[in-house]
């Protein structure tokens, strides 16, 4: 089940497309991986972390064309992030699409979307051809997985592959900004700061 990544990315992505759970490399962690378009994926992956309902999942995006399957819209200072920042560890809140599933949607309104730096996470979500969840491989509560071997087991016997991409290099998460709110709103402060945020953009 588990599969050196760069050789197994067509498989990978066949399973996502069919409604299948991948583990995969990210720029910091190991993510739970499953198409937006398929229900039942987004449900297991809920199971497998023992995930609260309401708490929705991150979606990785390859281009800033694939952002518009889930928005209803993408402000002006959103696309400068963008362009700026991604791809890169930069998480933006964007509002969401009418009809877009529960699991992917905010109590606000909002969806929350990123461009991994990593080429694995990018060429899976290319080859999907549409956005996929980048949840961390864990189970809720407990530390995030920079090796295969750190997913716990229970996680590891029920999802449909594995792309295995090494020792990654964990560390701080991606900063996430609700592009909501005007102005923007921080909502954690991660790789990149305040600071470089506020030359781009403004922000509380």
């Amino acid at each position: 089940m588990i599969h050196p990544a760069f050789d197994s990315l067509e498989k990978a992505s066949r399973i996502l497309r069919e409604g299948g759970v991948v583990i995969y490399p990210t720029e910091t962690f190991y993510a739970l991986g499953a198409s937006v378009a398929n229900p039942q994926a987004l449900d297991r992956i809920y199971e497998l972390k023992k995930r609260p309902k309401g708490l929705p999942l991150l979606c990785l995006v390859e281009g800033r064309e694939m952002v518009r399957d889930l928005v209803a819209r993408i402000p002006q200072e959103a696309e400068l992030l963008m362009r700026r920042f991604w791809p890169g560890p930069l998480t933006l809140v964007l509002p969401a699409k009418e009809g877009l599933h529960p699991h992917l949607v905010g109590i606000q309104g909002g969806v929350a979307v990123r461009q991994s730096p990593n080429p694995i996470a990018r060429l899976l979500v290319q080859k999907v051809g549409s956005p996929v969840v980048g949840t961390s491989a864990n189970l809720t509560g407990y530390d995030p997985a920079a090796r295969v071997g750190d997913v716990p087991q229970e996680i590891l016997a029920k999802v449909d592959f594995v792309l295995d991409g090494g020792a990654l290099p964990g560390g701080v998460p991606s900063t996430i900004l609700d592009c909501t709110a005007v102005p923007f709103r921080i909502l954690r402060e991660g790789v990149i700061s305040r600071e470089e945020l506020l030359e781009a953009v403004e922000v509380v």
